[in-house]
């Protein structure tokens, strides 16, 4: 992999998308209306393992990226 940083903008944008859907179910359960039980128990378990998956992935990249980067001595 050479340049990390197209990778890394795209695990942001799923992370953010998977965190929207979890702060949408929160606010949802705050009205009493639950997702939980609107999606079969399979699938509300995948998406908890997305946002974990996300998480890896975007420590990773950042690892990487931050690995090539070349600070300059201070003066």
């Amino acid at each position: 992999m050479s340049d990390p940083v197209q990778p890394l903008k795209i695990v942001l944008i799923l992370m953010i998308a998977s965190e929207g859907f979890w702060l949408l179910n929160r606010l949802l359960s705050v009205v009493g209306l639950e997702l939980y039980s609107l999606l079969p128990a399979p699938l509300y378990n995948l998406l908890g393992m997305l946002g974990n998956v996300l998480m890896i992935l975007l420590c990773y990249f950042l690892f990487v990226l931050v690995s090539r980067v070349s600070l300059k001595p201070r003066e």
